[in-house]
């Protein structure tokens, strides 16, 4: 089992399966994070959507984290699709 940072979030990585998202990100983190960035997007380059949202938010001037999914599936394929759907 090996820990990876992925924008400050914490992924556990192991072989074999994992019965929950949870049991990979750390709880305590996420919620840690939301505290601190009240508003957390989680984006994908070709979503227009996203790029309209973060236009919003900007606009009106309301800080934002971002969240690249992008960027999560480069860096952790296997855990990508467990990932996205546990949002």
């Amino acid at each position: 089992m090996r820990n990876a940072n992925f924008d400050g979030l914490e992924v556990i990585l192991s072989m074999g399966n994992f019965s929950s998202i949870s049991s990979r990100i750390n709880d305590a983190q996420i919620r840690n994070e939301v505290k601190e960035y009240p508003v957390v997007i989680y984006t994908k380059s070709s979503c227009s959507y996203c790029t309209k949202a973060k236009a919003l938010l900007s606009d009106v001037q309301i800080e934002y984290e971002e969240k690249d999914l992008d960027a999560f599936y480069s860096r952790f394929p296997e855990l990508y699709q467990e990932y996205v759907n546990g949002l």
